[in-house]
């Protein structure tokens, strides 16, 4: 029941748990990184060095003592433990008493709550005395290999007659040893009986949590049990009588108790908010400057999702934050719960305001005053009697507002366009169904019906404005990077970000429609019963052969694949070239392309090893197909290995670059992707060509644009005889300047470079950025043309002297064959 109670919340929250445990993992391995006490293999010291090994050994023993010692969390938690002790035992008495006080559902699920709460506690310090317990049995392993290396060091001493002096020291040193060894036993004693002592507390947990389960089951909270008599046959008196039985508390004291352990608990959590919460302030008002500065036509279309960061930014970064904080905390104390709710309406009412029509704005105000009347529900007691009469009057007056502003019906449904609104509008008729039907049941005492219905009605209203506003939050964000990205880069074209856009707004659509169907199954309270049937069905064991396994060890295994090539591909979207992240720190060309492979990689091999570990599956089997892997390698696998370093050494020393321009084996065109084991290069005709990085390696490249994108580009000319060459060297010089985007340093060069058969040669020679070179070659050739036009400067044709030679010396003799015969 109790991991039951916990996988509630766990979908919806599973990647912003990931940070603590992230971080948890992090602390864990700075533990062991910071545990830096020596181990070796229990191997004698040699006598030269024992002096110095022994000085070395006491300073560790020393500062081992530091490290054993309770830290400042385990004490609080030792001195808290006997007060949530008390707490637990008195809570669990007022429980039992609640129990047998017929309450109604909803103050059953505000205590689950509230126990949510101890437990989320009790839970938070069993996982930090399992990080103090887990670092003294890697000291105490420690000491142990350490004691074993100095026992055979005064072996060696004893039989090598070492004086007495350093024997006695040796000997010293080895009960330093066995000290510390038994000090930090007790120690580790210590806390497995703290963690006893809270695993008690954990059963009076669970055990008060399934009494309120098992209650809220029973037949008297039925849907469809009379629970009250008929409104007009209420007894005068009863209600007083009844009103007696009833345990009354303070439930604003109850719900803002457990806040300062809540933050104590969360304080991981809280530090990883702080974090996001800067780096999202930080990208969004980014995104707005940048927007704001390119001023894209279009930009501030009345119904662009862009116009959320761009005219309110606050708001939008305080609604995702909010929506970030309710997500991540988990058992948190019923106020701040629902003053988050409340914040979340208020921030989304905002949101979507300028996105309703004018005449429904004033309904999304009295969402507010819905929300306030559901907390008052709360925090403040009510009879039976009272109940009824006020959940009355909500349910009237939710029906009235929503008859005022749609009236007349059809010609409001008929106005809709959008496809939202015409699927809201058609649910309006439901909730008038609803709600009558609560009333109905108000009256003639199924006030469990009753109350059921008018949370459905009611608080999915109130979620989907939420919900729309998450998706409208969601969509501006994303899509403000893409814009800015896309016109930061040039080179995408628009269909591709047209194509992304889909892409990332039917995503968004589909995790806000999943966070809300999570919602109304939580509020109908199925949502305990579907993790139930999925939890027994994914834990339910199979065997294949020697093989046991689970569906949900299986789920977790994909899970963790997927999880770990979308933050791969994420990483990659992210730290691009020319419009990632990396793009702030100017670091050289192929950095980030390096940093963004090295880190996706990481992270694809980090995830693999996790999700064999859901399998139980231990690595070291892998040792035989290591062998067989390396044995494949020397003999069939050459290429393929050949090509990864390679590929490594591309990233590395960076040779190409993304968007360069090679040439190499007769392949002309730009390097599109450098790849791991091959490279994409998209020739200049069209064709991309994959080529394997080895070709690159150990083949002669040329790279026209490493270090700059200049090219020179050269023009051969030959004029006529008897034209003035200083005139021609003009003419050409000022044929190359005369275009802007010729470089003017270096600047044009002219050159007379000989006497030609037919022609006087010169050379031209000027640089141009590499994009434009046959371009610029050719407008220069057409501009040379016509200065030479002007000037009456002619381009010779070649000059050929034919001599025919009579060999017979008689004209016509000597001619044979078919020509001879024609002309006879």
């Amino acid at each position: 029941m109790k991991q039951l109670h916990i996988l509630r919340h766990s979908f919806l929250r599973a990647i912003f748990l990931l940070l603590p445990l992230c971080a948890l993992a992090f602390q864990d391995s700075g533990a062991t990184l910071g545990d830096s006490t020596r181990t070796r293999q229990p191997v004698a010291i040699p006598i030269s060095s024992v002096l110095s090994e022994i000085e070395s050994a006491k300073s560790d023993i020393e500062l081992n003592y530091e490290k054993i010692k309770p830290g400042k969390g385990l004490i609080r938690i030792d001195s808290l433990y006997k007060v949530y002790k008390k707490l637990l035992t008195a809570k669990e008495e007022e429980a039992n008493q609640f129990l047998n006080s017929n309450p109604n559902r909803q103050k059953i699920d505000n205590l689950i709550i509230k126990w949510g709460e101890y437990e989320a506690q009790l839970l938070g310090w069993q996982t930090d005395i399992t990080v103090y317990a887990s670092r003294n049995m890697r000291l105490l392993e420690s000491f142990r290999n350490e004691g074993k290396v100095w026992n055979l060091t005064l072996e060696k001493a004893k039989a090598e007659e070492a004086p007495p002096e350093l024997i006695s020291s040796i000997e010293a040193l080895i009960g330093e040893y066995s000290k510390i060894e038994q000090k930090t036993r007790q120690n580790n004693n210590s806390y497995l009986r703290l963690q006893t002592h809270i695993n008690k507390l954990l059963d009076i947990q669970k055990s008060v949590v399934d009494s309120l389960y098992e209650k809220k089951s029973s037949e008297t909270y039925d849907l469809l049990y009379q629970r009250h008599p008929p409104i007009w046959a209420v007894p005068k008196g009863k209600e007083a009588s009844a009103q007696e039985t009833e345990v009354r508390t303070n439930p604003i004291a109850d719900s803002l108790s457990g806040t300062p352990e809540m933050v104590r608990t969360h304080r991981m959590r809280l530090l990883w908010f702080i974090i996001l919460a800067t780096g999202l302030f930080v990208l969004i008002f980014y995104m707005r400057n940048r927007l704001l500065a390119l001023k894209p036509e279009g930009i501030e279309a009345p119904d662009s999702y862009l116009n959320l960061i761009l005219q309110i930014p606050l708001i939008t970064w305080a609604f995702l934050l909010v929506t970030l904080l309710k997500s991540g905390l988990v058992s948190t104390p019923k106020m701040i719960e629902d003053l988050l709710i409340l914040a979340l309406l208020i921030l989304g009412i905002v949101i979507i305001r300028p996105r309703v029509p004018q005449r429904f704005r004033g309904m999304l105000y009295f969402a507010i005053l819905f929300m306030v009347l559901n907390t008052i529900k709360t925090y403040f007691w009510f009879s039976s009697m009272n109940y009824r009469i006020f959940m009355l009057v909500e349910v009237l007056l939710f029906v009235g507002v929503l008859l005022y502003y749609l009236r007349p019906y059809l010609a409001t449904k008929a106005e809709i366009s959008n496809s939202l609104g015409k699927l809201i509008i058609s649910l309006v008729p439901v909730v008038y169904l609803l709600s009558a039907i609560s009333v109905i049941s108000n009256l003639i005492g199924y006030t469990n019906l009753a109350d059921f219905l008018l949370k459905v009605s009611l608080n999915s209203s109130l979620m989907l404005i939420i919900a729309y506003a998450l998706f409208l939050s969601l969509s501006s964000v994303a899509q403000g990077w893409l814009l800015q990205r896309y016109l930061r880069n040039t080179n995408q074209s628009p269909a591709h970000l047209s194509f992304l856009k889909k892409r990332i707004h039917y995503f968004i659509r589909f995790i806000v429609a999943t966070i809300f169907v999570s919602f109304f199954l939580n509020l109908i309270d199925e949502w305990r019963t579907i993790n139930e049937v999925i939890g027994s069905f994914m834990t339910e064991p199979y065997q294949v052969g020697n093989l046991t396994f689970t569906l949900g060890s299986i789920f977790m295994f994909l899970f963790v694949l997927l999880l770990s090539y979308g933050i791969s591909r994420l990483i990659a979207f992210f730290l691009g070239e020319d419009y990632g992240f990396m793009h702030f720190f100017k670091l050289p060309k192929g950095i980030p392309a390096a940093i963004s492979l090295v880190l996706r990689y990481s992270i694809l091999i980090f995830g693999l090893v996790i999700a064999l570990a859901y399998l139980n599956v231990d690595l070291s089997e892998f040792n035989l197909m290591a062998g067989a892997l390396g044995l494949g390698i020397g003999f069939g696998l050459q290429t393929l290995v050949s090509n990864f370093i390679s590929g490594l050494i591309l990233v590395f020393e960076r040779p190409i670059l993304p968007g360069d321009t090679v040439e190499v084996n007769n392949l002309f065109g730009k390097v599109k992707k450098i790849g791991i084991r091959a490279c994409n290069i998209s020739t200049y005709d069209g064709a991309e060509v994959v080529v394997p990085n080895n070709n690159l390696i150990s083949n002669d490249l040329i790279n026209w644009t490493l270090s700059d994108s200049i090219k020179r580009v050269e023009v051969l000319i030959g004029v006529a005889y008897g034209t003035d060459p200083n005139l021609v060297l003009k003419v050409l010089k000022d044929s190359a300047v005369k275009f802007d985007y010729v470089l003017a340093d270096p600047e044009p060069s002219v050159f007379f470079t000989g006497f030609g058969e037919s022609s006087l040669d010169f050379r031209l020679l000027f640089w141009v950025p590499f994009e434009i070179g046959l371009r610029a070659k050719s407008d220069v050739c057409v501009e040379i043309f016509n200065q030479f036009k002007t000037e009456n400067i002619e381009i010779p044709f070649p000059q050929r002297d034919v001599h025919i030679k009579n060999l017979s010396g008689t004209s016509g003799q000597g001619l044979t064959g078919p020509l001879e015969e024609e002309k006879s």
